[in-house]
């Protein structure tokens, strides 16, 4: 027999130990070979398993916010009252860690210390508000009031507390018991963003520098456009620098959005509509009474970014009967060209100048009578972001908003 090697595919093969069947203590050739085969196929396979869920995981990831914002996705279809409060379409899709807690009057009543008057921090839309230590040692603020406990109090508290981002104070949970309604939300250390801007008469403390009032704007803008992003938009009804809080950082936090949706439908009618006070380019006052919509947020946003610059009250009866309602006081500043006259003097001229006058602009556009002709917050959000690059020293390549000519000479710093 010849001695000589065989080249087998992938194997070089000693002929003398072979026959045409196979060695009697041996494996045939081709098994070998099969086994090798599978083995490479499995691997391989088992690769590109582990690299599309990889590819998966990071396409979720991707999805979500840098500011741990909700996944905008999420399709939420709202009933009218009474007859379905809140129907909430794939709910099975937010993770089990967002499920609005349901505490008991007795965990709250000791987590305010049966509710003592030194806890009591503030009051609102929804009631008092009092600050809390629960079990665990997590701090929260409590709000309540007497209301009859009610399954679409549950439903729309259920809602509010799956709506999560960086820049919108967390809804916990909530409690009805005795007659009473209960929501729980985290305590933001600081307070509002009023507490730091003016005293109790309406008038500048001087405590915020230009560059924490710019990022307060930012902050606040991206936490009302997260709300108005929602499917359907969740209008705030309600936002002022009251509800802005700001936490121990100075980042600002949107408070009381959706309170709105709690009240009961009698007090839903009770609340009044957007009534915009402004003047015209002469000088004369115009009054409307407008529909509440995402438009009317930016309004109220416009108030605030004007109280931000000035350090003063959006209306102050101390004031000169011109200067006693902000918003009239800045179009007529504007119509003389002297908006300069409007920028708080505790900031002692420490801004740049450029930045500040986008920030007035884009808070004159948010103020606008005609709602039409009002930005929306993801424009303004784009502005802010610029004004803020600008006071940084990086400039901006954003566009701004085509509208309210700053040019130097609207912005004298005498009147």
């Amino acid at each position: 027999m010849n001695n000589s090697l065989t080249l087998a595919p992938t194997y070089v093969v000693n002929t003398k130990n072979l026959n045409t069947s196979r060695h009697k203590t041996g494996v045939p050739t081709g098994a070998i070979v099969g086994s090798v085969a599978g083995a490479v196929l499995l691997v391989f396979v088992t690769l590109v398993l582990v690299c599309m869920l990889l590819l998966r995981a990071k396409k979720y990831t991707s999805r979500k916010s840098d500011t741990g914002s909700s996944d905008h996705s999420i399709q939420v279809v709202w009933a009218k009252r009474p007859e379905s409060p809140l129907i909430i379409a794939h709910e099975s899709s937010f993770p089990d860690v967002l499920t609005t807690r349901q505490f008991t009057l007795a965990e709250l009543d000791l987590a305010t210390k049966q509710w003592n008057e030194t806890n009591l921090i503030g009051t609102g839309r929804f009631g008092l508000v009092y600050k809390g230590i629960l079990e665990d040692g997590t701090i929260v603020a409590v709000k309540k009031r007497e209301a009859i406990p009610s399954q679409e109090f549950s439903a729309e508290v259920g809602y509010l507390g799956h709506v999560r981002h960086r820049h919108l104070v967390i809804l916990i949970g909530f409690c009805q018991e005795n007659s009473q309604q209960m929501i729980v939300h985290d305590y933001i250390a600081n307070g509002s963003v009023s507490s730091h801007l003016y005293d109790d008469d309406g008038l500048p403390l001087g405590e915020l520098d230009f560059r924490k009032r710019l990022s307060i704007a930012l902050g606040a803008a991206r936490g009302l456009e997260h709300l108005h992003s929602l499917v359907p938009p969740l209008v705030h009804m309600g936002f002022k620098t009251n509800n802005v809080l700001v936490d121990e950082n100075f980042v600002a936090k949107v408070t009381d959005f959706g309170i709105s949706r709690l009240l009961t439908t009698d007090e839903q009618e009770n609340v009044p509509s957007t009534r915009v006070y402004v003047t015209d380019v002469q000088g004369q006052e115009l009054q409307e009474i407008q529909a509440i919509n995402e438009k009317s947020d930016v309004f109220g946003f416009g108030v605030f970014l004007l109280e931000l610059v000035s350090g003063r009250e959006a209306v102050q009866m101390i004031r000169p009967e011109r200067e006693q309602n902000l918003v009239k006081w800045a179009f007529y500043l504007l119509e003389i060209h002297k908006l300069g006259a409007l920028v708080d003097d505790t900031l002692n001229d420490q801004f740049n100048e450029e930045a500040m006058k986008l920030l007035i602009e884009v808070a004159l556009k948010c103020v606008e009578h005609a709602e039409e002709r009002r930005p929306t917050m993801r424009e303004v959000v784009n502005n802010l972001e610029r004004a803020v690059a600008i006071e940084s020293g990086y400039g901006s390549q954003v566009e701004g908003l085509a509208s309210v000519a700053l040019g130097s000479e609207l912005f004298s710093r005498t009147v």
